[in-house]
């Protein structure tokens, strides 16, 4: 990818440096970071946390994922950015089991 990304910026004439592959890397860590989901950022960047909990973490939502992705991409097109908190949804109690559990 380092190779190919050369030969394009070569061909379009704006290789200097800072700019190719690693530092695009380095460009979307720190605006993905703005998401406020390490672990879809991590997932997309192939980065490994090193955590118990990446352990048992066997799948990562394509919402996630692309809620990363697209928060990126409007960042780069110049569109307004706005990280949303995530969201975590819960499974809602019949309303006869609520009155019971209190």
């Amino acid at each position: 990818m380092t190779h190919e990304c050369a030969k394009l910026l070569d061909r379009l004439q704006i290789r200097r440096g800072g700019r190719g592959f690693y530092g695009a890397r380095h460009s979307f860590e720190t605006v993905a970071g703005e998401t406020l989901d390490q672990v879809a950022v991590n997932a997309i960047m192939g980065h490994s946390d090193g955590t118990q909990a990446e352990n048992y973490r066997h799948r990562i939502s394509d919402e996630r994922l692309k809620t990363v992705a697209e928060f990126v991409r409007a960042w780069l097109f110049g569109k307004p950015v706005t990280a949303a908190a995530p969201v975590l949804k819960i499974a809602e109690e019949p309303a006869g089991d609520a009155a019971a559990s209190a």
